[in-house]
């Protein structure tokens, strides 16, 4: 009994932590169940908002189109009269009205209805941006050995291709997304402005500040008071559907923010997967062309006892492999200067989109301000990417002729025999039949090596280098120059407008008579003049000649103006 005791005693700590902890799960449960069902009152209750907003935006539809209808037959009716007395015309120009503003109410039930079947959707959305957001990025990335090497060159090119198509798509999806929400956030303080305008209108119609023609009859009168009336539905719906409007942009934020995360990181996958597979398939090709300038340098070596139209034809060969080596350098350097310019393109165009977003947002306050004096003095150097584009023009133009030259040379090899007779007669060769027949299939089987291996292969690579590095390229510097310029132009037309001193005060006033006396000082000018003096004999060469042509400008503007007199 003592013992029982005794243990009773000692467990008891340990009983009493136990039913602490057994209490907080308790608790815990108890919170999260009152959650759960907190937010599931929340929803069914938003549900229900969202039903009966969709049921009477149904009743709305119903009711306007049956007016129209209505509407449409009196004016068809009308229409049918040949010659329309005043009252008639009258009559129909306020059908016509009411008519247009019956289809503008339509139009604004089906925004509306739009705006709602959104709002619905929008939970399930952001729950699945949510879930694509939280799994890493190395399980959609590419992996250098997930590529297989070992596969035709053709089949990896065009698997890239592919790659290159996501990575456009991805680029464009992140484009229009930063759009939508520039455009939400200037188009969301122009709603409440739009629902004052209204409600003043409806105001108006109501106290019949609006006048109308006086005319007699009944029929014009109620048709005057159709137009009214379906001017004052169609108002009444407008707000209606700019409430919606902003109900829907202020639930929609936490979506959009996802949203532009999503297009992010589909952006940055698509570019890491780009560059991997560029690489891959950049270092396939520098391997090929290595190949054949290896092979072609081996063949020029081995055709030194050849006969010397042999050896013309392997010099040839070695040239062609040199210059294949050279276009694919030239199309990997390439690469990495398009991938720069992707970088700076994306980084102007993103700052430019949250400049906007932001003024629109908060307005044009000095944090803005230094922003926008920061971003202007980052902006590329447009002279500089204008001297590029000149230079990547010619090479265009030379790449082009080059083109044109490769394939003369291969349609010159269509008839082998040919091309072989022409190339003995220009040597003028006197050669008996023997060694006629020895050299004849050992000139054949050269051309065909370079026609098949060297020129096929270099044409093949000049395209690619053009169509797929270099217009590509061209491309992205006159869209940069294009954004850069709209960028420093929006921010010149709005950086004026912020202060960029502080204001004149007392001490400005007082330091004002310091410069004066300054101005007044004889010493001060003779100081001034005499660092000129300095400036100009250190700087003869540049100065002097700046001087002649002011001069002569002068000289000229008097010239012409005597001249004109005359």
């Amino acid at each position: 009994m003592k013992n029982s005791f005794a243990f009773l005693i000692i467990d008891a700590p340990k009983r009493k932590h136990s039913a602490s902890a057994y209490f907080t799960m308790l608790l815990s449960a108890c919170i999260i169940a009152f959650t759960l069902f907190f937010y599931a009152e929340s929803a069914a209750e938003t549900t229900d908002v969202y039903r009966t907003t969709e049921v009477s935006l149904t009743d709305n539809r119903n009711k306007f189109d049956t007016t129209l209808k209505n509407i449409e037959e009196r004016i068809a009716a009308l229409k049918k009269i040949d010659a329309l007395n005043e009252a008639q015309q009258s009559e129909l120009s306020s059908l016509i009205q009411a008519q247009d503003f019956m289809r503008k109410s339509i139009e604004s039930v089906d925004r509306s209805m739009r705006y709602i079947r959104s709002a619905q959707i929008a939970p399930q959305q952001l729950k699945a941006f949510e879930q694509t957001l939280e799994a890493p990025l190395q399980d959609e990335e590419l992996k250098p050995e997930d590529i297989d090497e070992q596969l035709p060159l053709e089949e990896l090119e065009s698997r890239f291709e592919t790659i290159r198509k996501e990575l456009s798509v991805s680029q464009k999806y992140r484009t229009e997304t930063e759009q939508e929400i520039t455009r939400r956030s200037e188009r969301q303080p122009k709603l409440q402005e739009e629902q004052s305008l209204a409600r003043k209108r409806i105001e108006e119609l109501n106290q019949g500040a609006v006048t109308t023609p006086d005319q007699s009859g009944e029929l014009l009168q109620e048709t005057q008071s159709i137009a009214k009336t379906a001017e004052l539905d169609y108002l009444n719906q407008l707000i209606q559907e700019l409430e919606l409007e902003d109900s829907y942009y202020n639930q929609q934020r936490e979506l959009l923010r996802a949203q532009r995360h999503l297009a992010e990181r589909k952006v940055l996958i698509a570019e890491k997967n780009n560059n991997i597979f560029e690489q891959v398939i950049n270092k396939l090709r520098a391997e090929a062309a290595a190949r054949v300038k290896e092979v072609a340098d081996t063949a020029s070596q081995a055709a030194d006892t050849e006969h010397p139209l042999v050896r013309a034809i392997m010099e040839e060969n070695k040239l062609l492999a040199a210059e294949l080596e050279q276009i694919t350098v030239d199309s990997t350097t390439l690469s990495e200067e398009k991938k720069s310019l992707n970088q700076l393109l994306a980084s102007i165009q993103r700052n430019y989109d949250r400049v906007r977003e932001k003024i629109a947002q908060t307005g044009l306050t000095n944090a803005i301000g230094l922003k926008l004096r920061n971003d202007r003095k980052q902006l590329p150097d447009i002279s500089l990417h204008e001297k590029k584009i000149k230079l990547r023009n010619l090479e265009i133009n030379r790449v082009q002729l080059r083109r044109i030259e490769l394939e003369d040379r291969l349609l010159e090899r269509v008839d082998l025999n040919e091309e072989v007779r022409r190339r003995m007669e220009e040597a003028r060769l006197t050669l008996n039949e023997e060694e006629t027949a020895k050299l004849l299939p050992v000139m054949h089987q050269a051309l065909l090596k370079q026609k098949d291996d060297y020129l096929d292969e270099l044409i093949n690579a000049y395209d690619v280098y053009f169509e797929k590095k270099l217009y590509p390229l061209l491309e992205k510097e006159q869209k940069l120059i294009t954004l850069a310029r709209d960028y420093k132009d929006f921010i010149d037309t709005r950086i004026l407008w912020i202060q960029s001193a502080p204001m004149i005060q007392l001490q400005d006033i007082e330091r004002l008579g310091a410069a004066v006396a300054w101005l007044l000082d004889p010493e001060s000018w003779i100081t001034t003049v005499s660092l000129l003096s300095r400036d100009l004999d250190g700087n003869m060469l540049i100065i002097l000649p700046l001087l002649f042509t002011i001069a002569a400008l002068l000289f000229m503007q008097y010239y012409l103006r005597e001249k004109l007199s005359n």
